[in-house]
Formats: C-alpha cells, structure tokens, sequence
C-alpha cells in the first residue's frame, strides 16, 4: 500500500478543494485516504429552541455521517475510511493521524489572512502547530 493521508472534511468548499487533491494524490502514490469529520454540542441554548441535546446530536450525527457516506461514495477509485468523532476538530485530526499510521494531514484553509486567523483560530493553523505528522494546508 501506499501513501496514507488523512483529510479533514466539513462540507464547506475549502475541504472539498483539499480532498480533491487528497484524492489525486492518493490515486497517484497507490494510497488511501481516511475521511475525518468531527461536531461539538453547540454553545447557545438549545432548549431556547425546543431543542434537545440528543435531538441537536441526533441531527448533526446524521448530517455528517450522510456527508462522509456520498464522499466515499465518490471516491471508489481509492480506499477510503470514514471517521466521525466528537471533540476538537484539530485535536481529533491530529490523534487520527498518529493511531491510523498517516504519512500525511491534508486540511482545507479558508485562507482568511492572517489577522483574522488569529481571530478566529483557525482549525488548519492548530492542526500545523499541534501535528506530530507532517500537514498539507490546501488554501483557495
């Protein structure tokens, strides 16, 4: 087997762009590619909204998981793994990499520059300070 990457995904466009060459890459180095996605309860109050935490986990659980099921889907040429945890995007990414053997982490990056990166704190500029792998950061 070859090259082994593990990819962040979340369903925006920037993921997408880094899976794509993800899969690229995968395709040409006979590797494989592990899909990891990961979601956190949200901070506002829920039940404000008739909500409830298992409903909330419920949906996000299902919305993911149908995610990483048509992106594999997809992506038949190349042996894919789905993952979905959940936790800190980074953290969770960089743990993966290290208990799956990946030979590489490849994130997307919205590339909001570099001010508003530390606003915001960026997943992908935690998972390149916090990898013990090393990281591809797909920017658009």
């Amino acid at each position: 087997m070859g090259m082994h990457l593990v990819v962040g995904v979340d369903g925006s466009e920037h993921s997408r762009r880094a899976l794509d060459l993800a899969r690229d890459m995968a395709r040409k180095m006979d590797g494989a590619l592990t899909l990891v996605s990961t979601y956190e309860m949200p901070t506002f109050p829920i039940q404000d909204y008739g909500l409830t935490a298992e409903r909330v986990r419920q949906q996000e659980l299902e919305r993911i998981h149908d995610m990483l099921l048509s992106l594999a889907e997809e992506m038949r040429d190349v042996p894919v793994t789905t993952v979905l945890e959940t936790g800190d995007p980074a953290e969770v990414l960089c743990r993966l990499a290290v208990e799956r053997g990946a030979d590489l982490v490849v994130v997307g990056s919205r590339g909001l520059g570099r001010f508003r990166a530390m606003l915001v704190g960026s997943v992908s500029r935690r998972v390149v300070e916090m990898s013990s792998k090393p990281v591809l950061v797909v920017r658009e």
